[in-house]
């Protein structure tokens, strides 16, 4: 435990009413606990929203993923709930001022095998993995932002093994090593090396620090906060503030530096992918509003296509992006093809792994590339 920030944390004025759950253990085996300490935090707010703290008594900082209170009355939508469901149960009550958030945790482990449940949270990731394989089909014309989607696909198939072995894997969609090699013993068919192969995670993590620094400059200086409409919603929002924040960048270097030291190189790789396409989205999303956008924009899920998007309105970005997403290599279409070609065996593997453990999903649907009109 971290008795100061934490106090600190409970202590502040708006905070009083927060029931709060700390991860744990709170070192992931990848990381030092003193990168960060992972609270979920219900509270005031109607959707789900991120934001990270910086104690007075510094390092570490909160990364707090807040969500609606009125949650602690729907223990089985907690036990339904993607990945939340993964990290709620593997973590520890700090405070609970309402006296709903131990009996909530309590009933959603109860729940959680239920069919029902477990079939909801399955059919969440599967969503992601259908979906992210389709998106690459609008990312031709940037090769390396096509690649990038599958890391997305890999991690929803992977979460998806595992909680059908009841494994729990709060991580995974941005720490996917964690469990890799346990779940590769599972199945019995080979995860890691075809993932690092077909997804080029074998680059040198340090060579993607100064993009990302970059990146990270230049989209604070274009990128002040907007006047949002109406039609932003406060997760969107949230997750833009998270980003543009001083020092956000050099937290998620330094946790890829722990990674690498402690052996997980092509983790740290994959890491710092996913922040660099964090911080495009920032200036996608700011054009968006500059623009007089009044769609309900995602901050994951582009609303355009990425790389003529930026290209359009920033290149200079788009060229720091790609260094970090290809690495010292370009990325081919025949890569992608490739990579497509594996993932549908993955997806081989996992429908295999469900049908096993008697999570069938006979019906699932194709994954392919979206085809564009014409």
């Amino acid at each position: 435990m971290h008795p100061d920030p934490l106090s600190w944390l409970c202590g502040l004025p708006d905070r009083q009413g927060t029931t709060l759950f700390l991860r744990s253990p709170e070192h992931d085996g990848e990381t030092q606990d003193s990168t960060d300490l992972d609270l979920l935090a219900f509270d005031a707010v109607d959707e789900i929203c991120v934001e990270r703290l910086w104690p007075p008594s510094g390092p570490p900082s909160l990364d707090l993923l807040r969500l609606p209170a009125a949650l602690l009355k729907q223990p089985e939508r907690l036990a339904s709930f993607g990945l939340i469901t993964h990290r709620l149960l593997t973590s520890t009550l700090v405070t609970d001022p309402s006296g709903r958030g131990g009996p909530a945790q309590d009933r959603a482990r109860e729940l959680c095998w239920e069919p029902a449940h477990q079939r909801a949270r399955l059919a969440s990731f599967l969503e992601m993995a259908q979906l992210t394989v389709r998106e690459v089909g609008v990312s031709w014309s940037f090769p390396a932002q096509a690649l990038f989607w599958l890391h997305m696909t890999h991690a929803a198939c992977f979460a998806a093994m595992l909680d059908a072995a009841h494994r729990l894997c709060p991580n995974v969609y941005t720490r996917p090593f964690l469990r890799l090699a346990e779940l590769e013993a599972l199945v019995g068919t080979a995860l890691v090396e075809p993932m690092i192969d077909t997804l080029q995670l074998g680059d040198d993590p340090a060579a993607l620090e100064l993009p990302l620094r970059e990146m990270q400059h230049l989209v604070a200086q274009r990128c002040a906060e907007p006047a949002w409409p109406a039609t932003i919603g406060d997760g969107t929002r949230a997750e833009y503030r998270y980003w543009i924040a001083t020092g956000e960048v050099q937290t998620r270097i330094n946790a890829a530096r722990e990674m690498v030291a402690r052996g997980s190189r092509a983790g740290a790789v994959f890491y710092l992918r996913y922040c660099a396409y964090s911080l495009a989205r920032v200036a996608m999303i700011h054009q968006r509003v500059a623009e007089g956008s009044r769609l309900a924009l995602s901050f994951i899920r582009p609303e355009r296509e990425v790389g003529p998007d930026l290209l359009a309105h920033h290149p200079d970005l788009y060229a720091l992006l790609n260094k970090v997403l290809a690495g010292p290599q370009k990325v081919t279409l025949d890569q992608v093809h490739c990579a497509l070609a594996w993932v549908q065996q993955l997806r081989g593997v996992t429908q295999r792994w469900l049908t096993q453990n008697d999570l069938g999903f006979d019906g699932l649907p194709d994954w392919q590339p979206h085809r564009l009109p014409g």
